[in-house]
């Protein structure tokens, strides 16, 4: 099994600085050189930020073995209900699946037919596009848990 900064360092590595940029984000309480504790980021602020085709992009890793802490699943669900792209992920292929793949961000681009802007990208599947309605966090989490494997 492979350590989670392993798939870290070998996703932070498809960073072509042009269509995709990816960085470390890091967060947590840190301590200066004086001992006061800092804190960085928010609980449950995925491993990895950038920008896909214009578009945020937030990932939290995990190994095979990982799952999603509640503020970390919470962190997600609130970026994808903002329209932005957010998944957890095991491996580097998994992020290219999902940047292009049959359910990546072009293909949600495509399908998603809804009135309110924010969600035009957010993934169609669960999008209740009968009743022109934005999804619901319970939606999304389940989009999380089908898309994580968790």
């Amino acid at each position: 099994m492979k350590p989670e900064s392993t798939i870290l360092t070998q996703i932070l590595a498809l960073s072509n600085g042009r269509d995709l940029v990816l960085w470390r984000q890091q967060s947590g309480i840190f301590h200066t050189r004086e001992g006061n504790p800092l804190r960085v980021g928010t609980p449950g602020m995925p491993d990895v930020f950038g920008e896909y085709l214009g578009r945020a992009v937030w990932i939290e890793v995990k190994n095979e073995k990982g799952t999603l802490r509640p503020e970390q699943r919470q962190f997600l669900t609130a970026a994808l209900c903002r329209g932005t792209m957010a998944f957890c992920s095991r491996s580097p292929q998994h992020v290219l699946r999902m940047l292009n793949g049959p359910t990546g961000w072009q293909d949600w681009e495509a399908q998603a037919n809804v009135a309110k802007p924010v969600f035009e990208w957010g993934p169609a599947k669960y999008l209740r596009q009968t009743k022109n309605e934005s999804p619901t966090a319970a939606e999304y989490h389940a989009w999380l848990e089908g898309v994580c494997g968790l």
